[in-house]
């Protein structure tokens, strides 16, 4: 079973509303080199701004730092445009670019620097949805279709699933046993917001996956009498027909958060 670990909410570098705060963004690159956040960020301190969002990330192959930092200017003793003339002088030898960007609605902010969002180093684009907005989409496809919209979000899954797992199995875990590419792949999708997934069990005859919090059913806890994740059972399926080289594996959803159980249980039968 996979160790458990303590999670907390993860903050997106997306947007942020807060009413009458003076919020301004900086896009800050340049070459990577050790402790280039905390010298950007004692800036800040210095001036007793506070810091309120930032993403940062190194492009391995370039050699490139990229940072997004949302600041609270609200009462500042200075403005952007200082601090930005500020980093641009304490890093003349290093920063290669230093934008500003203030919203014209006090306290109301979108990135406007950020896109397209990726993730795996750059390697891959990536959508952010509200997690409410894909469960009730799913929701409407299953309502409006029946057995055949169920079947349509099990088939996509799949498809996900196995598309997802071939690049896992070509790539840095080629090699690599079974079980290490499920417990790496299943990581992957917590990471994402998908749910938190653990390998209950893996075993000559069966696979077994739960997910707590699962977005397709999070939203119905307890409110039907059986399971409703086909989108994710789909993904399992098809997940698992590529790590043990099974075609068409069948996936069953034994447990689901939406019948009022704790979490949502999947098993695969590999025999």
């Amino acid at each position: 079973m996979s160790k458990l670990v303590e999670r907390v909410p993860k903050e997106i570098f997306v947007s942020r509303v807060e009413l009458g705060r003076r919020l301004v963004e900086f896009l800050i690159e340049g070459p990577d080199r050790p402790g280039i956040t905390a010298d950007i960020a004692s800036i800040f301190a210095k001036n007793n701004i506070s810091i309120v969002n930032l993403a940062a990330y190194v492009n391995m192959e370039k050699k490139a730092y990229t940072m997004f930092l949302l600041a609270d200017f609200t009462g500042a003793p200075v403005q952007p445009g200082d601090v930005a003339s500020e980093i641009k002088k304490f890093l003349r030898n290093w920063a290669l670019k230093v934008e500003v960007y203030e919203p014209e609605t006090l306290g109301v902010f979108c990135d406007i620097f950020g896109f397209p969002s990726t993730i795996n180093n750059l390697k891959e684009q990536a959508l952010i949805f509200r997690a409410r907005t894909l469960a009730e989409t799913y929701q409407a496809i299953k309502n409006t279709f029946g057995s055949g919209g169920e079947m349509l979000l099990f088939w996509q899954g799949q498809e996900a699933g196995k598309t997802t797992a071939n690049l896992i199995s070509s790539g840095f875990l080629q090699q690599a046993l079974a079980e290490v590419k499920v417990r790496f792949h299943i990581n992957a999708l917590t990471a994402a917001g998908i749910g938190i997934f653990r390998l209950e069990k893996l075993s000559e005859d069966e696979l077994i996956i739960s997910c707590e919090d699962l977005f397709e059913s999070r939203f119905l806890k307890g409110k039907l009498d059986k399971p409703n994740c086909p989108f994710t059972r789909g993904y399992v399926s098809g997940m698992a027909s590529v790590y043990f080289g099974k075609e068409g594996l069948p996936a069953e959803e034994v447990e689901c958060i939406a019948k009022g159980d704790p979490k949502c249980v999947f098993k695969v039968r590999l025999k």
